[in-house]
């Protein structure tokens, strides 16, 4: 999260996923997907997952669509594989 930004509201949704990121430190896979209506909060949830997930030592990747539609065919699953350093290994076409 941005230095001197404060995070408020959403307290039930960064549960839910800090409980989700709880048990991936467990062994058990996930993926999460965050949506709604734009200025909702969606970044600043994210972004504070993340950093609970990084204080767990849990390597996270995350991608986000083009409103309205014109991204690429599986734009956000190359994006999110390029993070984790496997997107080369996988031919989409």
């Amino acid at each position: 999260m941005r230095s001197g930004s404060v995070f408020v509201g959403r307290y039930r949704e960064l549960t839910l996923l800090r409980e989700g990121l709880g048990q991936l430190a467990h062994g058990s896979p996930m993926i999460t997907s965050v949506v709604g209506e734009a200025g909702i909060g969606k970044t600043a949830l994210v972004s504070q997952a993340m950093d609970s997930a990084a204080g767990l030592g849990i390597r996270v990747a995350r991608s986000s669509a083009v409103e309205g539609g014109g991204s690429p065919a599986y734009w956000l699953w190359k994006d999110v594989l390029r993070q984790l350093s496997i997107g080369d290994q996988i031919d989409f076409d």
